[in-house]
């Protein structure tokens, strides 16, 4: 027997119109690279191989249409069906991405354009998940202790029991996510996701639980996490080898050459750029041995903290020992 949602086709709707204020880059957040490929098209990619999935739609910053059509030809993106401009908010890019889903398809997943550690299975159990009520989400419940902090100082600590921290994708039916943006738009009402603004319906929305690496990158500190992430050989946003993933305990970072490829592994430290290859050579050794820098003497008798050292004659010191106010054989000049 079929379980209930098999079958079911969609069309991704991928709001990517922000500029990612937050970033505090030069280009939106969402095509900056990882690996030398932008995050959307990572994003992208994994959401084409869902079976699921019909077609995507993207919504694109109003000025960079073009360029982003070229970019997804030049990745050979594929099931992209249609590159539109999206809004100032991303609830504006959503409903502009939605007048141009097909009218023959039923179903809609929603997902950030930043989130590439995604994973195609879990699109199909969001959607699987929407098939009964009609809209799904995922997250995963919050284990950390909430404090509800106002002015710096803690108002109250909520019970986390319940509390669950949202992700994307979020799958709806066509018909239940339209009626509840137009039903926004005439309140004036802008949500954090599409899932908010079903439930202001009345409707309910299934949870599924969605992956700990399903990272929504909006920070610097989120793309230098990513990039570290992406410097194991991961599947689709996931690790091959459980050793070879960031967030498992036997994680072994494995070392880079130019060309990505695994040199052999020493019994020492691997050398990084900047690292002195000999045990004389790093700080922290007790054969270390400090390398002369600019202004640095090279004989011992010019080092201050040698006991052979001899101070070199500065401007305005004497050079005879006659010369020189503390020296027993000073001869103060008439």
């Amino acid at each position: 027997m079929r379980s209930r949602g098999r079958g079911l086709r969609a069309v991704a709707i991928v709001p990517a119109g922000g500029t990612g204020l937050r970033m505090g880059a030069r280009v939106p957040k969402q095509y900056l690279a990882l690996r030398g490929v932008p995050l959307l098209v990572h994003t992208l990619r994994v959401l084409a191989r869902a079976r699921a999935v019909a077609g995507i739609v993207v919504a694109a910053p109003r000025d960079s249409v073009r360029s982003t059509e070229r970019l997804l030809r030049r990745h050979a993106v594929p099931k992209v069906l249609r590159v539109v401009a999206g809004g100032a908010e991303r609830q504006e890019s959503v409903w502009l991405g939605l007048q141009v889903v097909p009218t023959g398809l039923e179903w809609v997943v929603v997902h950030d354009a930043v989130r590439p550690f995604v994973e195609s299975v879990l699109v199909e159990r969001v959607l699987a998940a929407a098939a009964v009520p009609g809209a799904a989400t995922c997250g995963l419940p919050v284990r950390d202790t909430v404090k509800r902090v106002r002015e710096s100082s803690v108002e109250a600590t909520l019970d986390r029991e319940g509390l669950w921290l949202v992700q994307t994708p979020q799958a709806f039916r066509r018909q239940l996510l339209w009626e509840a943006h137009e039903k926004a738009r005439r309140d004036g009402y802008s949500g954090t996701d599409d899932a908010v603004l079903v439930e202001r319906l009345g409707a309910r929305v299934a949870m599924v639980p969605g992956l700990p690496q399903n990272l929504k990158i909006t920070t610097p500190a989120d793309l230098i996490t990513a990039r570290l992430w992406m410097r194991a050989p991961m599947s689709a946003g996931g690790a091959k080898r459980p050793d070879r993933h960031p967030m498992s305990v036997r994680f072994k970072r494995p070392e880079e050459t130019a060309g990505g490829a695994k040199r052999p592994r020493s019994t020492g430290r691997p050398d990084e750029p900047g690292r002195a290859k000999r045990p004389d050579r790093h700080p922290m050794s007790s054969r270390f041995k400090r390398p002369d820098e600019p202004g640095r003497a090279k004989r011992p008798d010019r080092h201050p903290m040698s006991s052979a050292f001899k101070r070199p004659d500065e401007p305005g010191r004497a050079k005879r020992p006659d010369r020189h106010p503390m020296s027993s054989r000073f001869k103060r000049p008439k």
